[in-house]
């Protein structure tokens, strides 16, 4: 996909930093980033605004068919500041995660 950047066998807390300091979104099928308490930590403290796919079981073609439908709305989301993180399902509903529930899943030991 033009445009797409990865960061080859970084951790998610490695590359986090990076992405909220550029100022770029993060769109990823990772459901595991919105419960992991030092990947939220990264991503409230770098000011990442994160998209989250739930149906992480998409085909590559379903998932491009996804992103191209729910595009505009990502656009017009990311004139806000981070961080943030949104859940988007398969039919392309978007469910934004509090960030006081956020920091709440960042301070659990």
């Amino acid at each position: 996909m033009p445009g797409t950047i990865t960061f080859p066998g970084a951790k998610d807390i490695e590359y986090l930093p990076a992405i909220g300091q550029r100022g770029w979104i993060l769109v990823t099928k990772d459901q595991h980033i919105r419960r992991n308490r030092l990947e939220i930590d990264a991503i409230l403290n770098s000011g990442v605004r994160a998209f989250v796919w739930t149906g992480a079981e998409l085909r590559a073609e379903e998932q491009g068919q996804l992103i191209l439908s729910v595009m505009r709305k990502i656009y017009r989301i990311c004139t806000q500041r981070g961080p943030f993180i949104y859940l988007i399902t398969r039919s392309g509903i978007f469910t934004r995660m509090s960030n006081r529930r956020l920091r709440r899943i960042a301070k659990k030991r």
